[in-house]
């Protein structure tokens, strides 16, 4: 998508051309190293998974309590805890990786505003 948005706005202007090119070198050489980074996210959710696991696990072995897995999404359990920890990593993710994209929409929305 962001190549897509780059080669259009690279035929509206001279100066959207050269921010397009601009951001073509930058992702050239931060691309590698993003992905390098954000494939370790897989590796820190399962750490994270089996450590609310294991602290769940601890808390049923000092107070036995019914553990039905229809509790562990009650609000605060350790399920719902590791769902809304994954959304909100996901989320940011997703963020991280539109940025650009939605840069390159503003300056074309910019450009487009001071030629009408």
């Amino acid at each position: 998508m962001r190549a897509q948005v780059r080669d259009q706005i690279a035929k509206v202007s001279p100066r959207l051309k050269q921010l397009a090119d601009f951001d073509a070198a930058l992702d050239a050489i931060l691309s590698e190293r993003e992905n390098k980074l954000l494939s370790t996210q897989a590796l820190r959710l399962k750490t994270r998974f089996e450590q609310l696991l294991k602290a769940h696990q601890q808390a049923l072995a000092s107070a036995p309590q019914d553990d039905s897995p229809g509790l562990w999404m009650k609000p605060g359990a350790w399920l719902s805890r590791f769902c809304s920890e994954l959304q909100t990593v996901l989320l940011a993710e997703l963020d991280l990786r539109l940025q650009p994209t939605i840069g390159l929409i503003e300056a074309l929305n910019n450009e487009n505003k001071k030629n009408t």
